[in-house]
């Protein structure tokens, strides 16, 4: 009897089970004992009212009958009854009335008994555990230390400290603290509790003998483990499992006990408090439990603040006082026992203890020299429960037995196992699913025609468009353009789908000055950077694009950004590279690999990056592109770049596998890296439910012994279902998930077995960028490692010198018309940096017809130019798409017209933003609009060179913030374009106010204006000018930026009916008037921020 709930269970003790406590009956009685002594309208103390007793009464007689069908014999029920019962005014009566009206006596812990038993119930909860320990009730918190060892448990000889800081006590305590003051006077005397609660929690540390050895570890580790129970820390967890869920990192598992969160999640409380505020409907979490998350907040900040070496993470448990009671009664020989080997014991077979020894020994012993071949994480126990559960799901079809054995630890019939970790159920799920996964689909993998989208991406888009829809509306209701009436606009629209815009982001290469230039510019974009939706930013603009590609050096921004799991611009690189989950510290070369916290980062537990020594690096990377060569495969040098980059791009550890590292596949033993896969993308729910662009990395066909030209290179796409081109003589797609299966005409034969994880992601931006090759093409005048330059040479001694840049795929299309397809023949698709035809912008993949592209956002990081300013754009990669465009060969699609590289450069079109395709009169079909957007030296020189291989914090977020002004200023600057453009277009008389001549200069070469439609905008004489140029006329539309004098004199000068637009704020803030008299003239006046 707690101090939330009266809960009632029936557990099975059989010494064949009892480890893991199984409960064959659980029950619980909504009864609060805390808050039932408390009158609701004074809040004063008050014994347990007669009715809740009577309440409890009649569930315990209930609970007798229950006990009965289960064959509890009477003896064996026990009441235990906690703080909220010990501490009640009317106790004595309570009990006796229980006793009186059931016969049953009840159990009352003394204050210190109930924080030790507490504590056994945490240790039943962990095979093995070491750390600090606490229980959050209702009423009281437990404090003290726990270390189990082979079934001992050892702990505080001072017990537990107890303190009336239970959720629910301590809800009412902040309320009585701050009922009745000032704002001021609230904080402080909160702040006066919080101090006492530190040095109540700090005093009962230092008295709990915490032994030395337990301090030394947290030392070493930064900190103690925590192991947490009871209802208010249960609470909590959930939030961080709800949180992990519904933030792209598809967490899979909804058990609280065995849940394990790092410090920087648990103690973020601001984070956590919002989430509960915020949130419809969390898992677990009641509006009981709901009220309580401040109060416990309040305890984890405390306890943060007050615990010496600090919090290493936070262990979340189901054990409490009832799991203790049982587990203090067994011996050690049970207590000793591995939870999940119990749990599977019911279900093991003769042959169980046979087959684990089979594994063991399948299974290497530790060597360093080999270390990166073996998982570390697969103990004598994953490995004994694999042995004893193996037949569960040989009754069912291989497709069931999959789902179901994924599911078999989560959801299925281990799901209610006490005391197993979420690793070891994982571990166990993914391997069990594994040994019974389908081989190949039905239907099996085949080609398709290029003739139009995949229908998975058919069926992706309708739900992009029903996603920036709303994105768009929001965005255009932000930019508050006016005479337009954006969310007309949008209901028109969503009641005919054909006509929703499709928009694409296309990133180019240019190596690490693509990848940051790209990220400013999706940083400035993407409408959760900070501050990214204040006025004069683009924030939400990546919400309303339905599609982002990448190449070379941009497909690493894309493939980053995306794998293993989503996350932001802002997220990747401002990053503490000291914190576990850090990324992007490219100060340290790709081809010199790591010195110390690069480019592996830091280790992270079992699943982030590592740091590894230079020779350490290059022994992993190449066992690694080796054990592929072992197994079939055809390698070059771009295998061995792009796990490198893996290293760099992905937050993983060792940057992630690259193909089933684990060589184990002993019977049915094999674990996975599908994470790391581009595919794996379609298993994400954020990417399933389309709340992401679908991304697309480019590369180029290049048959063998080839050199590459406009005329026969076919531009290949991947993305998360395909890969394939639109170009002939190809012109069809195979499903990337079994890309490195054995394809013969169209299709994976009967008989061939289905390969999957080819398509791993640094794969596949190696393949993009494999123009990088070259790094490692002078290796006998580096320091690389012996093994290192031996691969490379033995490589272009296989290949040639002239196909150093190349990436062997297994060919789909083998076989796959072979009348016209010159390249059905081979086995092997070489696939090159995509934009080694100089279409460095992925535009190609937008271009074509069957995806109506209307509105493309081209990010141009080329190194085109070499004098006065070297590796500045200057639009050769918009040139080279626009003369692939006329070509009759099949390759043509509609694309505007472009200038050549001279009038390009001349016009300044390659430092500054610029709409092609405005005009439609120059096409014959309806192209997309580019909105080209070079790099250019807005805040910074971020013209580093394409073949640095490094860069350090400082440099990296100086061009990642000038992408971002680039994007942000460009398009800033577009509405004068917008503005003169059309006006040009439709033959309207212009003249406009400048500050500068370099201004003058600028309109008069840009736009071919005349001097006298230009005059001075600091002074009122422009006013009289334009009267005089127009005859006395007036204007009819005025754009203006003046203020003051000025504005009332661009007033005076508007004709009958005309409209002014005023597109700055100065007379805004500054609560300057309009004059009236203009307005006898029927004008109209307008705002726009």
């Amino acid at each position: 009897m707690g101090s939330n709930g009266i809960r009632f269970s029936v557990s099975d003790l059989t010494p064949r089970t009892a480890r893991i406590l199984p409960t064959l009956h659980v029950h619980r009685l909504n009864i609060s004992l805390y808050d039932a002594q408390f009158d609701l309208s004074t809040g004063a103390r008050i014994p347990i009212p007669h009715p809740i007793i009577k309440d409890i009464v009649a569930g315990l007689l209930r609970f007798q009958i229950i006990c009965a069908d289960f064959g509890v014999p009477r003896h064996h029920i026990r009441i235990i009854a906690t703080e909220a019962t010990r501490t009640a005014i009317n106790h004595t009566e309570f009990l006796e009335e229980i006793h009186r009206e059931t016969g049953l006596s009840v159990e009352l812990l003394a204050k210190e008994d109930e924080g030790k038993i507490g504590a056994f119930g945490i240790a039943s909860s962990f095979p093995e555990m070491e750390g600090v320990v606490m229980d959050l009730g209702g009423g009281s918190t437990q404090l003290t230390w726990l270390a189990t060892h082979e079934g001992r448990v050892k702990m505080s000889p001072k017990g537990a400290f107890s303190f009336p800081y239970g959720a629910a006590a301590l809800t009412k305590k902040l309320k009585e603290l701050a009922k009745g003051k000032s704002h001021n006077d609230a904080q402080k005397a909160l702040e006066k509790f919080r101090e006492e609660m530190r040095i109540n929690f700090l005093n009962a540390y230092m008295n709990l003998q915490v032994p030395r050895d337990m301090i030394d570890r947290a030392k070493q580790q930064n900190g103690f483990s925590l192991y947490l129970s009871g209802g208010g820390f249960r609470g909590w967890g959930y939030l961080l499992l709800y949180q992990n869920q519904t933030k792209g990192h598809d967490y899979p598992i909804s058990i609280i006990n065995g849940f394990k969160a790092p410090s920087s999640e648990f103690t973020d409380t601001e984070k956590l408090k919002e989430v509960a505020r915020t949130s419809h409907k969390i898992f677990r979490v009641s509006d009981r439990r709901r009220e309580q998350v401040p109060a416990v907040a309040f305890v984890v900040n405390v306890l943060a603040n007050a615990l010496p070496h600090g919090i290493k993470e936070a262990h979340f448990c189901q054990g409490g006082v009832r799991e203790g009671v049982l587990f203090q009664a067994l011996p050690q020989t049970i207590r000793m026992q591995h939870p999940l080997t119990v749990a599977t014991s019911l279900y093991a077979k003769d042959s169980a203890a046979g087959i684990a020894r089979l594994l063991l020994h399948a299974i290497p012993a530790y060597d360093a020299e080999y270390s990166s071949l073996f998982p570390g994480s697969i103990g004598v126990d994953i490995v004994q429960a694999l042995a004893n559960t193996v037949y569960v799901h040989s009754v069912m079809s291989k497709e069931s037995a999959s789902s179901s054995s994924l599911y078999s630890t989560s959801t299925g019939f281990l799901s209610s196992a006490h005391g197993v970790s979420h690793t070891n159920r994982a571990l166990l799920a993914l391997i069990l699913e594994e040994s019974y996964e389908v081989n190949c689909p039905q239907p099996r993998p085949n080609i398709r025609n290029s003739t139009s989208i995949s229908p998975e991406e058919t069926e992706w888009l309708e739900k992009r468009q029903n996603n920036t829809v709303w994105a768009l509306r929001d965005f255009l209701s932000r930019a508050n353009i006016s005479g337009f009436d954006a969310n007309g606009y949008l209901d028109r629209i969503m009641e005919n789908g054909t006509a929703l815009p499709n928009v694409g982001i296309a990133v180019s290469g240019g190596g690490w000055r693509a990848l940051m230039n790209g990220a400013g510019a999706i940083a400035a974009f993407d409408n959760t950077t900070t501050n990214s939706t204040s006025p004069g930013h683009v924030g939400g603009l990546l919400q309303t694009a339905t599609y982002l590609t990448g190449l070379s050096g941009g497909s690493w921004l894309v493939g980053s950004l995306y794998v293993p799991q989503l996350r932001s611009v802002q997220e990747l690189y401002r990053m503490d590279p000291n914190a576990p989950d850090s990324l992007w510290q490219f100060d340290n070369s790709i081809v010199e690999g790591s010195s110390g916290t690069s480019p592996s980062a830091v280790h992270t537990d079992e699943i982030g990056p590592t740091t590894l020594r230079t020779s350490e690096y290059y022994d992993q990377i190449t066992d690694e592109v080796e054990n592929k060569e072992n197994v079939g495969f055809n390698t070059t040098i771009t295998d061995l770049w792009g796990r490198g980059l893996s290293f760099q791009l992905f937050n993983a550890k060792d940057g992630g596998p690259s193909k089933d590292r684990s060589l184990i596949t002993l019977g049915f033993l094999l674990i996975r890296s599908g994470d790391y896969t581009f595919s794996n993308l379609t298993q994400n729910g954020a990417f399933q439910s389309a709340q992401v662009p679908l991304p697309i990395i480019v590369a180029i066909e290049r048959p063998p012994n080839q050199l590459l030209i406009l005329e026969n290179s076919s531009i290949y796409e991947i993305n998360p279902w395909e890969i394939g081109t639109f170009d002939p003589p190809t012109t069809a797609f195979a499903p990337l998930q079994y890309v490195g299966s054995n394809f013969s005409g169209g299709i994976v034969l009967e008989g061939q077995s289905c390969v999957s994880g080819f398509d791993n992601m640094g794969f596949v931006v190696g393949t993009s960028s494999s123009l990088f090759n070259q790094a490692y093409l002078q290796v006998n005048n580096t320091s690389l490692p012996s093994r290192v330059v031996d691969y490379v040479s033995r490589k272009l001694e296989e290949i040639g010198n002239e196909n150093n840049d190349v990436s062997y795929w297994t060919n789909p299309f083998y076989q796959f018309n072979p009348a016209v397809n010159m390249n059905a023949k081979n086995r092997i698709l070489p696939l090159v940096d995509g934009g080694e035809d100089l279409q460095n912008i992925p535009l190609h993949p937008l271009l074509q017809p069957p995806r109506k592209v209307d509105v493309i956002f081209a990010v141009d990081s080329s190194a085109d130019t070499s004098s006065p300013g070297a590796y500045w754009p200057n639009g050769t990669s918009l040139v080279a798409t626009y003369q692939r465009s006329l070509l009759k060969s099949g390759h043509g699609f509609p694309f505007p017209v472009v200038p050549d590289q001279n009038t390009f450069v001349n016009l300044g079109l390659n430092s500054k933003p610029t709409f092609f395709g405005c005009d439609p009169e120059n096409t014959t079909q309806p192209t997309p609009l580019i909105v080209y957007l070079p790099n250019s030296p807005y805040t910074y020189y971020s013209n580093i060179s394409t073949f640095q291989m490094e860069t350090n914090d400082t440099q990296r977020n100086s061009i990642i913030q000038n992408g971002y002004d680039v994007a942000t200023r460009a398009i800033l600057k577009l509405i004068t374009w917008a503005a003169v453009q059309p006006a040009q277009y439709v033959g309207t008389q212009m003249f406009i106010t400048v500050s500068s001549s370099k201004k003058r200069r600028f309109l008069q070469e840009t736009f071919g204006l005349r001097t006298d439609q230009i005059f001075n905008s600091r002074n009122t004489d422009f006013a009289d000018q334009t009267l005089t140029a127009i005859n006395g006329h007036g204007v009819d539309v005025v754009l203006n930026s003046l203020t003051g004098d000025m504005l009332e004199e661009s007033l005076r000068i508007i004709a009958d009916g005309g409209v002014m637009v005023k597109i700055s704020k100065k007379d805004i803030l500054d609560r300057n008037k309009l004059p009236i008299t203009p307005f006898d003239r029927n004008i109209s006046f307008s705002a726009v921020d």
